[in-house]
């Protein structure tokens, strides 16, 4: 094993293995190291495994609601199948992971690092050898973990999403502990799989970063459609098991359930790292960085759920090529702001640039254009009628400045908006600009064709 880099990734996930492979595409000698799977909590118990459930959960959903089209006599799943179907796409994920880095001649080490001085790291390999390597760049992609409330103690019945991922069976009932896109997310493919969930939220309102028009549309379709219980304006006062039920005492108010999913939230994974042994800034628990990615030691870079950014797996990729590229001394490009962000629910939700609650609060004068999926002849073909497109505008410019979407496909159609944002585009060029029919993205065609 060599013990000389230019540029040593710790973490890989989708902001490390990114960081490492455009590293190595430069002409820097790059080693990554990985504790556990490649690919992060992303591909292994997040974005990807849920994905693939809600895809299945959707499909199930849909066969259901054709019934009285197709006159389907019998419809059933076996959720194994349907679990083993999602470890397969992990799998071939993941292993994908490593062919890109191998291929574009990354170093793999399996096992942790810990920083000796802010050249040299200590490795732990998972064939219980030890080492130092030294590097002339280094950067930190450990990511994140879940976060639990202290007084909350896991078991068998007590999980947290990490581990739901991990299970084979379906319990018949459910409570969800978070309405974050995590905890809501989850809630709505157990409750299209038939589970019966609670979910339970201490804030005001579920999602409650979003616009209320979007919140409205998801929460009407999770109490109407998919019999999901939501309390908010929640206190857990206490949760114990007893024998194979878990208590919970909300808000005075005792419930009982056969299992707890708690989705509260994620924190930076940085205890491994030893970062005391360097000069690491921490900002509200997370690494300070500057626009280009840059720690308080000038040829350490963190990026990731461990910096203070959208904890996205699209945002930590792009931190991770534009980190690459600024270490290499091939571009000085800042981090990319404009950052779309996607919610799995039942409907979908997409958005990107400031929301409606955001420009207001920012003072800016805007403008609302709006088109409901409903008189979309696209979605009234296909009977996925539900909710709508809308482009927040600044009033004297035109300028776009924010795009919301929620409906059938919500998480595909917010990428036109988010051109849109980022190219500072006005409202007359979205009308001016031909969009094929029929088709969903005509929606934001629609929203503005008559201004």
């Amino acid at each position: 094993m060599d013990n000389y880099y230019d540029i040593a990734v710790i973490g890989g996930g989708p902001g490390g293995y990114e960081a490492a492979i455009r590293s190595s595409q430069l002409g820097a000698k790059t080693v990554i190291i990985e504790m556990d799977n490649y690919g992060g909590t992303c591909l292994n118990y997040g974005c990807i495994p849920s994905k693939a459930l809600i895809s299945a959960a959707e499909t199930y959903s849909k066969l259901v609601e054709s019934n009285s089209l197709f006159n389907i006599k019998s419809i059933d799943f076996e959720y194994k199948n349907i679990i083993t179907h999602k470890n397969e796409i992990v799998k071939y994920l993941r292993e994908n992971v490593k062919k890109h880095l191998r291929s574009n001649k990354v170093t793999l080490i399996n096992g942790t690092a810990q920083f000796i001085s802010r050249n040299k790291l200590s490795i732990y390999d998972n064939n219980n050898k030890s080492y130092t390597i030294n590097s002339d760049k280094i950067i930190i992609a450990t990511g994140s973990k879940v976060s639990i409330p202290s007084f909350i103690k896991k078991t068998r019945n007590i999980i947290d999403s990490d581990d739901f991922f991990k299970i084979n069976d379906l319990p018949k009932e459910i409570t969800i502990l978070g309405a974050g896109y995590i905890g809501c997310e989850i809630a709505c493919l157990l409750a299209a799989f038939g589970v019966k969930v609670t979910l339970l939220e201490q804030l005001s309102k579920i999602l409650s970063h979003l616009d209320n028009d979007l919140i409205k549309v998801v929460k009407d379709y999770m109490i109407s459609k998919l019999n999901i219980k939501i309390y908010e304006n929640t206190t857990l006062n206490n949760v114990t098991l007893n024998r194979d039920k878990v208590k919970i005492n909300i808000n005075k108010q005792k419930f009982n359930t056969e299992m707890l999913l708690v989705a509260t939230g994620r924190i930076p994974m940085l205890e491994l790292l030893k970062i005391d042994n360097i000069n690491l800034k921490l900002k509200n628990k997370f690494i300070e960085i500057d626009e280009y990615n840059q720690t308080s030691e000038a040829n350490i870079y963190a990026i990731g759920d461990i910096t203070d950014n959208m904890q996205l797996a699209h945002s930590a990729s792009s931190q991770g090529i534009y980190t690459a590229e600024h270490s290499c001394g091939v571009n000085n490009n800042k981090n990319e702001t404009v950052i779309p962000a996607v919610i799995f629910t039942i409907p979908e939700i997409g958005y990107v640039g400031l929301t409606e609650k955001q420009a207001k609060n920012q003072g800016i004068e805007i403008k609302i254009y709006k088109y409901y999926f409903k008189n979309l002849s696209k979605s009234i073909i296909t009977g996925d009628t539900l909710g709508f497109a809308k482009w927040i505008v600044e009033k004297n410019t035109n300028q776009i400045i924010g795009a919301s979407v929620v409906g059938k496909n919500a998480t595909d159609l917010i990428s036109e908006a988010t051109i849109a944002v980022r190219e500072e585009l006005t409202i007359n060029e979205i009308k001016q600009t031909v969009h094929a029919h029929p088709t969903l993205s005509e929606i934001w065609y629609e929203a503005v064709k008559h201004i």
